[in-house]
């Protein structure tokens, strides 16, 4: 992955701030103003004026009141998706004006709730800034900028639909049908995650990275709508064939990395956070698919006929890479920041700078055994990733391998 180079100097990021209220400004400002040095911040009252200042010099987040002076805030998020896809959007609402999730899903990065605890509001703007600081791109932006919702088998609304309607269902039930889904995992732990759901980081509770705590979170009938969003967001259908390799294929080795690198942290927040990130990892593939079909469909075939690493390839070809793209997406999104890392850096984890075995860790071995006992013909994605030696003899788990390597077969054998 590639970094800001260490003489450079990061710019400063323009946060625009629409609402209707001028108490409501005036509260950001005063409460944003020792930010000042980092953040150029711009306070506007009307939609007019956010579509003029849009306009003028660039934007890298906006945070929307949801109701302008009687009128949805809801044009101005679909303008700023369509025409200005690198802008992270946040929506901020009282808890009593919520529009349905599902369309909401669909337009937004992040919600905050109000009334709202100043910390909460800091470390979600400089969550989202920081990662535009990592991986100040363009190659990475626009492959992200217009995706809202990952592509997902249709089946998983269906599941969740048969599952719901039983009277003895348990979260635990439903989170394991989420959990085998790339998608809905990834939007669950988004919503989860925003202080707009009265959780993340209000009340010191810290980032939620587990699917079934954050079903309890956000409740059963709000991750059917989710998954129905989903489906209707999907515009793949239900074929198979992903533009050059197998959606199905693909979900049934994220799941299998999950479940090895979950065995891998004894710690169960590691664990968690480990099983999360090994099922998102290759969440990139999927976006540079969607946005650049044919093109990737040739880039997959290169890969498989002359055993290159599919990483190279991507970079070479769309300027940034599977594992950076999701990164970007999911840290966007506002997910936990170790879930974050840990999709970044699964091909390199020596790049992460860690000298511990944590979840980076656990994802990268999970990944490269998953496909060790797997190897399926048709899967066409290159070269396979080798183990990071140098990682593993530093981080002192070298030994753990062999039985690593046999627990990953356990897996495969229990199938």
């Amino acid at each position: 992955m590639t970094l800001l180079p260490e003489n450079a100097l990061p710019r400063r990021h323009c946060i625009l701030f629409v609402d209707d209220d001028p108490a409501m400004l005036k509260a950001f400002e005063r409460l944003l103003h020792v930010e000042r040095h980092r953040w150029e911040m711009v306070f506007v009252r009307t939609l007019d004026a956010a579509y003029e200042r849009l306009g003028g010099r660039s934007v890298d987040v906006l945070v929307t009141e949801l109701r302008l002076a009687g009128e949805s805030g809801v044009p101005l998020l679909e303008k700023v998706k369509r025409d200005y896809p690198g802008i992270t959007r946040i929506i901020f609402s009282a808890n009593g004006e919520r529009e349905p999730p599902v369309r909401l899903a669909a337009l937004t990065h992040q919600f905050l709730a109000k009334p709202f605890d100043v910390l909460a509001l800091r470390e979600t703007l400089a969550r989202a800034c920081t990662v535009r600081e990592l991986l100040e791109r363009p190659a990475i932006r626009d492959a992200v900028g217009g995706i809202s919702a990952l592509p997902s088998l249709p089946t998983i609304y269906l599941e969740l639909q048969s599952a719901l309607g039983d009277p003895r269902i348990t979260v635990a039930r439903v989170a394991r049908i989420v959990e085998r889904d790339i998608a809905m995992t990834a939007k669950v732990l988004q919503l989860v995650n925003s202080a707009y759901f009265g959780v993340g980081l209000r009340g010191g509770g810290g980032r939620i990275a587990s699917v079934e705590q954050a079903l309890v979170m956000l409740g059963l009938n709000t991750i059917q709508y989710l998954a129905l969003a989903s489906s209707l967001f999907n515009v793949y259908g239900a074929r198979d064939d992903f533009y050059g390799f197998s959606l199905s294929l693909l979900q049934e080795h994220s799941l299998l990395a999950a479940r090895i690198a979950a065995r891998l942290l004894p710690a169960r927040v590691a664990s968690e956070e480990a099983f999360v990130a090994a099922l998102l990892h290759d969440a990139g593939k999927l976006i540079l698919a969607g946005r650049h079909p044919e093109r990737y469909r040739k880039l997959m075939n290169t890969a498989a006929r002359e055993a290159l690493p599919l990483t190279l390839l991507e970079t070479t070809e769309f300027g940034a890479s599977h594992p950076e793209i999701a990164a970007y997406l999911f840290g966007t999104w506002g997910l936990p920041t170790m879930i974050v890392e840990a999709v970044a850096f699964h091909h390199d984890p020596s790049a992460a700078g860690r000298k511990v075995f944590d979840a980076t860790g656990a994802v990268h071995v999970a990944e490269v055994l998953a496909h060790e006992v797997t190897q399926p013909a048709n899967d066409a994605s290159g070269r396979r990733a080798a183990l990071d030696g140098a990682y593993l003899e530093t981080t002192g788990v070298s030994a753990q391998l062999p039985g690593w390597r046999a627990l990953a077969t356990s897996f495969v054998k229990a199938q």
